[in-house]
């Protein structure tokens, strides 16, 4: 059974499209606290991202591909690939 995936301009902004600003920078927390650090499955029509992951752990699928990640790390997340993630222990202050 297929299902169909959300494409987001921002996870989670149903209503807002992206601004026309070349590049939007935020924390993994800033958003992921959110929805308790587990980002369902999405993607992003617009815009490729790079993801930093400072310390502790991610566990990352990208389409049918899944990674267990460690900090200090870098991901490079092109356009339009299906992606989810679960964050681990990667600040003390998670509030």
């Amino acid at each position: 059974m297929t299902s169909t995936v959300p494409t987001y301009a921002l996870y989670g902004e149903h209503t807002q499209s992206l601004v026309p600003d070349s590049l939007h920078c935020e924390s993994i927390p800033m958003r992921s606290r959110h929805y308790d650090w587990e980002i369902k499955p999405h993607r992003h029509e617009l815009f490729m991202q790079i993801l930093y992951i400072r310390s502790g752990s991610a566990d990352i699928h990208f389409d049918a591909r899944e990674f267990h990640v460690n900090g200090p790390c870098m991901l490079v997340v092109p356009a339009f690939l299906r992606m989810v993630s679960a964050f681990r222990a990667m600040w003390t202050d998670r509030s």
